[in-house]
């Protein structure tokens, strides 16, 4: 018999099935959905294709998420050296964050005391909304608690956290009016729904602490109270905003630091011409 043969004869049928061995006919009950392979039944194939096809998703939905990590990392240690370049986070101050996952959430950001001049994405981790380390050495800054807080509380993409003079100035010398508002630049046009140069940005200002749960706890109420505003500032520390996106909190932290700077030369140039008169 040639091979051709033996397969033809080796196909389940009715009645019983073509032995190779014994060169006979034996009667078997029909096995659905089965081969015989050199005289040999193999099992049916479907659960082992769909363990595979199971196998190959999981892969897949793990590269993906390596390969946004990746890319995020990669992009906001772009955004830290050029806020570095600009003054904004000197040394180690800042950090920066965006949203890797959210179901489960999953947070790419900077780990704590890194020079934020020569920042590369290598100096990234990945965390979970209880700050476990997923991915990455190093410790997740102090701060962790208020990126959370935010990506709960305005659904932010990515937030980022700068260290510039005016920040700081500004929120000292207007701590006691518990915030800082903006009104009248063409430049305000470059936040996220705003339309003209008359909207008022309300920036509040919370009080420094080294209490991050309790911190976190307060802006959570900010952020409840001010649903319109773009960022906030800490006392004597630096400014924080967000946007949908990396690209969009990182336009923000320019739109914002530019008005910083210019309400705080405007204000140094009326109390400088009041000294003079």
């Amino acid at each position: 018999m040639n091979l051709d043969t033996f397969r033809g004869a080796c196909k389940p049928c009715v009645g019983g099935v073509f032995c190779a061995r014994k060169n006979s006919l034996r009667l078997t009950p029909r096995l659905p959905q089965r081969e015989i392979i050199a005289g040999l039944y193999l099992s049916d194939p479907e659960p082992a294709m769909l363990q595979q096809r199971s196998s190959r998703r999981r892969f897949s939905a793990k590269h993906s998420a390596t390969s946004a990590f990746r890319e995020l990392a990669a992009g906001l240690a772009e955004a830290g050296r050029a806020f570095y370049a600009r003054g904004w986070v000197l040394g180690t101050s800042g950090n920066f964050s965006a949203i890797v996952a959210r179901e489960p959430l999953r947070l790419a950001i900077t780990s704590s005391g890194v020079d934020k001049g020569a920042l590369t994405a290598t100096q990234f981790l990945e965390i979970d909304e209880n700050l476990n380390i997923l991915r990455g050495s190093g410790a997740p800054s102090a701060e962790a608690l208020l990126h959370l807080a935010l990506v709960r509380a305005r659904g932010a993409g990515a937030v980022l956290h700068t260290h510039s003079v005016w920040s700081t100035i500004l929120s000292e010398s207007f701590a006691g009016h518990g915030g800082l508002a903006i009104s009248g630049y063409e430049m305000l046009k470059g936040l996220a729904g705003v339309a003209t140069h008359k909207h008022r940005e309300w920036l509040p200002i919370l009080e420094n602490s080294q209490d991050m749960p309790e911190l976190a706890r307060q802006l959570e109420a900010i952020l409840q109270r001010y649903p319109g505003s773009h960022g906030f500032l800490l006392r004597g520390h630096g400014l924080y905003t967000w946007g949908e996106n990396l690209s969009e909190a990182r336009r923000h932290v320019e739109i914002l630091e530019f008005l910083l700077e210019v309400v705080g030369r405007t204000c140094g140039s009326a109390r400088g011409h009041a000294a003079a008169v």
